[in-house]
């Protein structure tokens, strides 16, 4: 479970340093019920004139999916990523990709929301 307060006064930093290690930390340390909330910053974070930082979050959400088969909301994410492609800065545009790939690999079904993961019992 996050601290939800924590994560969200860190990943604001003007720090990059202290923000990618939140973004990081939101992202790893993320129970599948929490992955709608932290989809949510990263399309907010997605925006950050940084580009270490936008770019982490766009390949946070390849994360997402490889860790929960879930990435918040798949046409929005993907939407993002999409227009993420055209980007003029190569680095957003590569990591932009990168998350793609992801996505199609680890959610099974372009839906609103990936398939739900099976579970092994």
């Amino acid at each position: 479970m996050l601290n939800k307060a924590e994560i969200e006064e860190k990943i604001f930093s003007i720090d990059a340093e202290v923000c990618t290690h939140a973004i990081l930390e939101m992202v790893f340390n993320a129970d599948r019920e929490e992955v709608d909330w932290v989809s949510d910053y990263l399309v907010k974070l997605s925006e950050n004139t940084n580009p270490t930082v936008s770019g982490l979050a766009l390949t946070c959400f390849g994360h997402l999916a490889r860790l929960h088969g879930y990435m918040g909301d798949h046409r929005r994410v993907v939407a993002l990523l999409e227009a993420f492609r055209n980007s003029p800065v190569s680095e957003l545009r590569g990591r932009a990709e990168d998350a793609l790939e992801d996505i199609e690999i680890f959610c099974s079904k372009p839906q609103t929301h990936c398939s739900e993961p099976t579970s092994g019992t």
